[in-house]
């Protein structure tokens, strides 16, 4: 609920809000706060669709489905997938979410792999970017809760992410660094993430 109000406040003062986590839970809150249609963008080794994870309904296994059932974005993207389950797969598919494997990030020129995201987003449609570091491969990011081999390099992510976001960004967040696991790397890379975002947005403004 915190959340949700600061983004809220964020959002009227006009500015764009950049949330660091935590627990992935914290998108919910941020996407709470939007006033209307809005596509969200998630990077991410777990698609996040279980209905209910540990007996609970809303936890970072569950929240990308509660937000899809209480929310209601215009369009899910999910870019990075390589650990799913078939219940998860099974609703992406009965509820037209897209998502996009490493595999297949990794097979696909960048160009494709931006059109294929970018596809049914329109010119002023608004667009939530939420990222979790396990999208990257352990050898990047070891220090986040669910690790998964075979993920994204650090440059690979860069690229799409910078391909994507333009104008249309109205939030993001980076989440899932756990610093009790880490030597400072995981930390180092989602720090860098944040810093090419808002150096690549400043460039934008700068160019009108």
């Amino acid at each position: 609920k915190r959340i949700e109000l600061v983004c809220k406040d964020i959002f009227r003062s006009g500015k764009i809000p950049i949330i660091i986590g935590g627990e992935h839970t914290i998108t919910f809150g941020a996407a709470k706060s939007i006033d209307g249609d809005f596509i969200l963008v998630s990077f991410d080794a777990h698609l996040d669709l279980r209905d209910e994870y540990m007996d609970r309904k809303l936890c970072h296994a569950t929240f990308m489905r509660r937000i899809h059932e209480e929310i209601k974005p215009k369009k899910i993207i999910e870019i990075g997938t390589r650990a799913v389950c078939k219940e998860e797969l099974q609703y992406a598919e009965n509820n037209s979410i897209k998502y996009l494997t490493t595999q297949r990030i990794m097979r696909v020129k960048l160009e494709k792999i931006l059109e294929e995201i970018k596809e049914g987003i329109g010119e002023n449609d608004k667009i939530y970017v939420t990222l979790d570091m396990d999208v990257l491969d352990p050898a990047f990011a070891p220090a986040v809760q669910n690790p998964e081999p075979e993920g994204l390099t650090i440059s690979m992510l860069l690229d799409i992410l910078l391909g994507l976001c333009d104008r249309r960004l109205i939030a993001f967040d980076v989440v899932e660094v756990t610093p009790h696991y880490d030597s400072g790397i995981t930390a180092i890379q989602a720090a860098k993430i944040i810093f090419e975002l808002l150096s690549h947005l400043h460039r934008l403004n700068l160019m009108g």
